[in-house]
This record gives C-alpha cells, sequence and structure tokens, in this order.
C-alpha cells in the first residue's frame, strides 16, 4: 500500500485513478419521424448548454443538414405533432428533453444524407447563419497570420498555427461544389488554399479542431465555439463551450456551414451507423444529379458508418505512419515547400508563404548575392 506521501505526490502529478474528475454527461437525441422508435436516431449531442441542454437552432441546423438542408424544419414532442411552442420554440432556447423529432412540412418520410460526399452546399444559407455577425470584415493583410495574430479561441500568440476550415482532404468535394465562389478571388482559390478557409489556431484547438472536438456556430448573434464531444471529462466545455470567437477577419460564413456539415456528417450522424432496417438516402450519382435510394442497414453500415471519421480528416481509411497522419490532421496539401514548423511538420507551400517563409528565403538569397 503506497503510503501518505506517494499518494499526496500522486494527487500532485494527477496520477490518481482515470476515473477521478470524469463526468457523465446528459445527451440528447433527435429522431426521424418516419421510422420505429427503436430505429430512428439522426443524432445525439450532449447536453452542455444552460440547464443541462442543447441550444435549440444549432440542433436544428446539425438536423436540417441530415435532412439535405432543410431550413424549414422544426422540432416536435412526437412524430406527427406540430413545432414546438413557448419558450422552447426560440431558436436561442434550450432543449432540455430527452428526445425531439426533427420534422419537415408534409412528409414523414424525408431522406437523409448518408456522408459530406453526398451533400450538395445549399445554394443559401439559413437564415440564423445569415443574420450572424458577419465575419467578413475588410483586413489590411491576405495573410493569415498578419490578419489573425493571435488564436481565434484562445488569444495566445504562441505556438499557432494555420487552420483550415474545410480540410483539404476535401479539395474534391470543394470543387465539385464550387466552393471558390464564396472566397474574395475565386480564380485563385480553386482548392482550399485560401485566407478565406483558415484561422490561427492555438496548436492544441487546431488538433481538436482537425478531430471534430467543436464547430463554430452562431448563438444570439455572435460567433461561439459549440463543443461536439466532451471526451468524460468537463475540461473542454467548462473551458471553450459558448466561448465567444474573436473577430474573424476575411472568414467565409459559408465555410463554417460547411465545417459544420463535415462534423455532424462524419461524427456525430447517427442514423447509418446502427440502422437495422432500410434506410431512404440522398445519393450523388457520378454527374452530381440527386437521386433518392433506399439501401438496406447491413449496407448502409458497410458503406457509409465503418469510414465516415477517418475520410474525414484524411481521405483514406488505411492505417499510415504517424508522421503521415500528423500532415494529414493538419490540412497538409500535396505540394511541399521545404520548410517546416517548429515540431518538424512540413509545410506546404500556401502555408509556407503565409507565414512569409518564401519571402525570407529569397531576401536571404538576394543578400547572400549582393
Amino acid at each position: 500500500m503506497a503510503g501518505p506521501v506517494a499518494v499526496a505526490a500522486e494527487k500532485e502529478l494527477g496520477l490518481l485513478s482515470r476515473a477521478e474528475g470524469l463526468v457523465s454527461v446528459r445527451s440528447i437525441r433527435f429522431l426521424h419521424p418516419g421510422y420505429a422508435d427503436n430505429d430512428n436516431i439522426l443524432l445525439i449531442l450532449s447536453a452542455l448548454d444552460d440547464g443541462g441542454g442543447v441550444h435549440h437552432e444549432t440542433a436544428r441546423i446539425a438536423c436540417a443538414i441530415l435532412a439535405d438542408s432543410r431550413w424549414d424544419g422544426y422540432f416536435s414532442l412526437t412524430a406527427n405533432g406540430p413545432p414546438l411552442a413557448g419558450e422552447t420554440d426560440s431558436p436561442d432556447a434550450v432543449l432540455a428533453l430527452p428526445a425531439y423529432y426533427f420534422c419537415v412540412p408534409g412528409t414523414t418520410s424525408y431522406p437523409v444524407v448518408p456522408s459530406l460526399e453526398h451533400f450538395s452546399f445549399p445554394l443559401n444559407l439559413p437564415p440564423s447563419w445569415s443574420a450572424a455577425a458577419a465575419p467578413t470584415a475588410p483586413s489590411a493583410s491576405e495573410r493569415v497570420p498578419d490578419r489573425d495574430r493571435t488564436c481565434r479561441m484562445t488569444n495566445w500568440s504562441l505556438p499557432v498555427e494555420i487552420a483550415h476550415i474545410i480540410p483539404h482532404a476535401q479539395a474534391d468535394w470543394w470543387r465539385s461544389n464550387n466552393m471558390s465562389l464564396y472566397s474574395h478571388c475565386p480564380e485563385s482559390s480553386t482548392d482550399t488554399q485560401c485566407p478565406e478557409n483558415a484561422i490561427l489556431l492555438r496548436k492544441d484547438a487546431h488538433h481538436l479542431w482537425d478531430v471534430h472536438r467543436f464547430a463554430i456556430v452562431p448563438k444570439a448573434g455572435q460567433w461561439v465555439v459549440h463543443v461536439l464531444d466532451n471526451l468524460l471529462s468537463s475540461e473542454l466545455s467548462d473551458t471553450y463551450h459558448n466561448l465567444a470567437m474573436l473577430p474573424l477577419r476575411q472568414v467565409a460564413r459559408e465555410y463554417l456551414l460547411a465545417r459544420f456539415a463535415l462534423a455532424i456528417l462524419s461524427w456525430k450522424s447517427m442514423f447509418t451507423k446502427q440502422c437495422l432496417r432500410p434506410r431512404a438516402l440522398v445519393l450523388l450519382n457520378e454527374d452530381r444529379e440527386k437521386e433518392i435510394e433506399t439501401l438496406s442497414g447491413p449496407v448502409c453500415r458497410a458503406r457509409f458508418a465503418t469510414s465516415s471519421r477517418s475520410k474525414s480528416r484524411d481521405g483514406s481509411p488505411q492505417k499510415r505512419s504517424r508522421t503521415a497522419q500528423s500532415n494529414d490532421d493538419h490540412d497538409s496539401g500535396s505540394d511541399s515547400s521545404g520548410f517546416f514548423d517548429e515540431l518538424g511538420r512540413k509545410l506546404t507551400s500556401w502555408e509556407a508563404e503565409q507565414w512569409g517563409l518564401d519571402l525570407m528565403e529569397r531576401t536571404s538569397v538576394s543578400e547572400e548575392e549582393d
């Protein structure tokens, strides 16, 4: 048995049982009205908002994304019931009951989008996202480090990294959905490498961003952190949930919505992961035309459930080396610059240019020639 000195040392170093300090977080289920109640979960969100619930509009937009951008969808207490009434119907209300049905006008059998690959970016933003404070104020510099200067979450200046909003692994999706149209210079933004699609984040926050532990969403008209996964500890939510972001200059809100969709479709959606019965899905064919197909439960699980998380991060479900995984998780592109950050991660040419490293190299060579 450890003596009091050893126990005190363990407490000092935080080495006591892993169970100490863990929390049980309530979750709220959001249900599809067209399926049996034992097989109809759209998604599950942690109840981290005031009073132990989920922000109404954040949950509604998450469900609407799954329903193929049905911004007219609403919550009900029953599969065929009316919309919520009273205070809980407010966009900024907190939903605290164990479960809600997400309904759309006219049908209870709406099809569901199974993955980002089959998600067509909507022509119109949800009204709540359009009404939020515009994160597109002009900046004196188009270089992300000069524009942001500090982490947009923590206000720390070191160690910070350039974090893509839509990851470089989703460059094909970017092009097929013409996402360059939302940048200030579409002709030079044919992939994800543009200032409007990046922010500075502290290194640990960047990692949490890469693995979809949080999203950036509008609440009460301002952009805040919404923690998506509490990981059995309250540390992340206690520190960052509902934290107002620092100014997001020259950042396209369309990219923030696309990133939220990526997190919901790849990480939080339950619709194809545990299905028992056939599912009606929105699928895009080779010509990017929508088709409604009904797939069996086993086919859904095999096709969408097993690889959705890995695809959201690195574009491939195959296991790779730690170095390769690190480069993918940090949104690296295929073009490399020959420059490395302080932790040995190779920077892309675009990242090096953003940090001014190409300019430094040219200046150094010029001085040597002189």
